[in-house]
């Protein structure tokens, strides 16, 4: 390039000097037109593995969205059964509490019931095995040798003896 330039001080005539400006210029222009060249290339290759990129981004992007779906689908079902199971829980729990509440009046009814038969059972069976029999009682007693008894024990006092004294 300095080359060139030392050339056009040199030069005096218009037509020289566009000469050796034109003879200065045109490998330049050679190698701008051979960069755009390449550039265009590049620049469409580029291009080419972009949109190639872009659309595999696409498809995994589509592919990963489809799989979210799935998977949010599973979750929501997993967690629809978990609300079944929960209320199915909550129902057994309700019975058993109800059950609970009940348990100690049936506790005390089947243990009167148990006691009466065992009772009745008992009394039936003496009553079976040892009639009972009222017997009147054997007592001889003497009314003169009773009343010497109480006599002597100072218990009684004869009507007669009263009037003596």
């Amino acid at each position: 390039m300095p080359d060139a330039i030392s050339r056009l001080r040199s030069s005096r005539t218009a037509e020289q000097i566009a000469e050796d400006l034109a003879s200065a210029v045109e490998p330049l222009a050679q190698s701008m037109a051979a960069l755009a060249d390449e550039l265009r290339t590049q620049c469409a290759a580029t291009s080419a593995a972009s949109r190639a990129q872009a659309s595999a981004w696409s498809a995994a992007q589509a592919s990963a969205a489809t799989s979210s779906a799935a998977r949010a689908e599973q979750t929501l079902q997993a967690m629809r059964d978990l609300a079944d199971q929960l209320k199915s829980a909550t129902s057994a729990a309700r019975k058993a509490s109800e059950h609970a509440a009940r348990q100690p009046m049936r506790q005390w009814l089947i243990a009167s019931l148990a006691s009466a038969t065992a009772a009745a059972l008992t009394a039936a069976s003496l009553l079976w095995l040892h009639p009972y029999r009222v017997q009147p009682p054997a007592v001889n007693l003497d009314a003169q040798a009773v009343a010497q008894y109480l006599m002597t024990q100072g218990g009684l006092t004869c009507r007669t003896e009263q009037r003596r004294r």
